[in-house]
């Protein structure tokens, strides 16, 4: 053991957390432990990349009487960064919600956010409006059963669940990424299975390590198999192939060419066993990123 010098910078966010969510979490943290899911996932074939072995190396999560804390690359209108680079100042207002809900409706001056997702666009505002871009305004249709591949802070689910609360949905994501979902998904009321769980929540989180069965109707990935290593993206992209029903969807929306690795291109994505690949242009995604490199795709699966 010894003492380590941080060198990203992160963000804290701190959740009131009831004891019975505070214990779940702690057992997940054991059931890591004890099945040495953190020695083993990096060799998996669905495994985190180098990319983001580097990031999730600085996430944390701590328990107090009433609270968690998280350290993570999760920035939610809560968060305080780790660190401050006097050339890139902290900006607090870039994330006000009624700054950020202002910028959106310049390219969506029609749309109103319902009552039920006022809480959510508060917590987590950028990213709540880019999945109303990339789901609501894209035309697909409402989903009973929702596969999410690299959900990160769940928000696309809690949108979905918080106007369809019947509805059912399994997560595949990496730990670090579990606990940031989970908590957020708790906040908003919805009840969530970890991955050492199973009680019929209405939605399950699954590592990549383990088994995913059912039928889904709607897939979704954001803003993740961009981080992934190109021959992991296509195996989860054959595996939603797989667990996807007559007519279901799947809704991509990542960067036309990853940061991190050269060969992670939309245009090298194995869409070939679906029926029909659409784009749509995501104005609102461009501005914020200062650049026209996102795209949405949404593919059909094969009858």
């Amino acid at each position: 053991m010894q003492p380590v010098k941080l060198k990203q910078r992160m963000f804290r966010t701190a959740f009131d957390c009831d004891r019975a969510d505070r214990a779940a979490l702690i057992d997940f943290m054991k059931f890591l432990s004890d099945n040495e899911v953190q020695e083993t996932l990096p060799n998996h074939p669905l495994g985190p990349s180098s990319a983001w072995l580097w990031w999730g190396s600085e996430s944390f999560i701590g328990f107090g009487p009433s609270r968690v804390l998280l350290q993570t690359g999760h920035r939610f209108a809560i968060s305080e960064p780790t660190r401050v680079y006097s050339r890139k100042p902290w900006a607090w207002d870039d994330w006000n919600p009624r700054k950020v809900e202002s910028g959106f409706r310049k390219f969506y001056p029609a749309f109103s956010i319902p009552a039920a997702h006022r809480p959510l666009h508060e917590l987590h505002p950028v990213v709540y409006l880019r999945t109303v871009e990339a789901v609501e305004l894209s035309g697909l249709p409402d989903a009973n059963r929702l596969l999410e591949i690299g959900a990160g802070a769940d928000v696309h689910v809690a949108y979905r669940h918080l106007l369809n609360p019947a509805m059912k949905t399994t997560v595949i994501d990496l730990p670090e990424a579990i606990c940031v979902g989970y908590l957020l998904l708790r906040t908003m009321g919805i009840t969530v299975d970890l991955p050492h769980q199973s009680t019929g929540a209405a939605v399950t989180m699954r590592l990549p390590t383990q088994e995913v069965g059912g039928s889904y109707d709607l897939a979704f990935n954001m803003g993740s198999f961009q981080e992934m290593n190109l021959d992991t993206v296509n195996r989860y992209i054959a595996l939603v192939h797989k667990l996807l029903v007559p007519g279901g969807r799947l809704q991509s929306l990542n960067l036309k060419q990853s940061k991190q690795f050269a060969d992670t291109r939309e245009d090298r994505f194995d869409f070939g066993a679906f029926s029909a690949v659409s784009r749509a242009p995501t104005p609102y995604h461009d501005a914020m990123t200062l650049r026209p490199e996102w795209i949405s795709v949404s593919t059909v699966a094969v009858k």
